[in-house]
């Protein structure tokens, strides 16, 4: 008789470690995305306020904290461009860049609103922060593979 074969089960294969470099990176990532979650709730309650009541645009503390929202999206975007990417994340990075110049889009546009008084500016800016949005969590997913 032959004996039985046997068959050793077949390790999967474990994603590669994490460098120092990619470990920084990922807190990096993770500290822009809350600049922009802080900066997008300011725009969003100020701009809410500001939906109906043109008064706003006069009120100077209203333009001072809009302002200041606005400058926070801009920051978000500058430490992006500082960032250096590991290989592997290049493809998320890409998505972050994509993310980083449509909110600046918005920052912008939001800007143009404040100066001129002009709400239609918040509605445009309001679908490039949908457009960032979508790359932000393109770019989240594709780093959620490299995470533990």
């Amino acid at each position: 008789t032959t004996p039985p074969v046997l068959t050793l089960p077949t390790a999967t294969p474990q994603p590669a470690a994490l460098t120092v470099d990619e470990n920084v990176y990922l807190v990096d990532f993770d500290n822009i995305s809350n600049s922009y979650a802080r900066a997008l709730a300011g725009v969003d309650a100020l701009v809410t306020s500001a939906s109906g009541d043109p008064a706003v645009f006069s009120n100077p503390q209203w333009i001072t904290d809009m302002n200041t929202a606005i400058q926070l999206l801009r920051r978000a975007g500058e430490d992006v461009a500082r960032m250096t990417p590991p290989e592997r994340f290049s493809a998320a990075h890409n998505s972050l860049l994509t993310a980083a110049g449509q909110y600046n889009t918005a920052a912008d546009l939001l800007a143009a609103g404040v100066t001129n008084s002009d709400t239609a500016q918040f509605d445009a800016a309001f679908a490039s922060i949908t457009l960032a949005d979508a790359s932000l969590a393109q770019a989240s997913a594709a780093l959620g593979a490299f995470r533990p």
